[in-house]
């Protein structure tokens, strides 16, 4: 797989947000369409998105740090980053800020490094996400159910 830029990242991460995504839509097929989707007039709300953006990230960076879209190996998070990882963290993540937000930072930090720990156990994920798994696949099955995966 290529290694995607921060823009497709940003890109990924607003479109799961904003544009449902259609099962056995081709993932590029789909980020184009969004991208073009959220460009459009009204097609997205750019401060609220912005907001929204930051504070995931924020949380993410405080809790996890570089690590946050590694595979936990049982002593450390290690290895190359994961797009599934980061599908699954970062949109669950942005769909639970409410509650996030009431959260403690101390108890927040714990909650999401314990969450990202978990998420390779949890058979739904483990059965959609790795080698051989098309992004296709990964997105219709992972997607909808990445706000209960990340949910305190």
């Amino acid at each position: 797989m290529e290694k995607e830029s921060g823009t497709e990242l940003a890109l990924r991460f607003i479109a799961f947000r904003s544009v449902p995504y259609r099962s056995g839509l081709d993932v590029h097929e789909y980020l184009d369409d969004a991208l073009f989707q959220l460009a459009s007039p009204g097609g997205v709300d750019t401060g609220a998105e912005g907001e929204i953006f930051t504070k995931t990230f924020d949380y993410l960076e405080a809790a996890l740090g570089d690590s946050a879209f590694q595979r936990w190996n049982g002593a450390s998070f290690t290895g190359k980053f994961l797009m599934s990882l980061f599908e699954v963290i970062a949109t669950g993540t942005s769909k639970n800020l409410a509650a996030l937000d009431a959260m403690q930072p101390k108890d927040r930090n714990e909650l999401l490094i314990e969450k990202a720990k978990s998420l390779p156990e949890e058979p739904t994920f483990s059965q959609n996400s790795g080698a051989g798994v098309r992004g296709t696949t990964r997105l219709t099955n992972l997607l909808p159910i990445a706000e209960n995966l990340m949910a305190p």
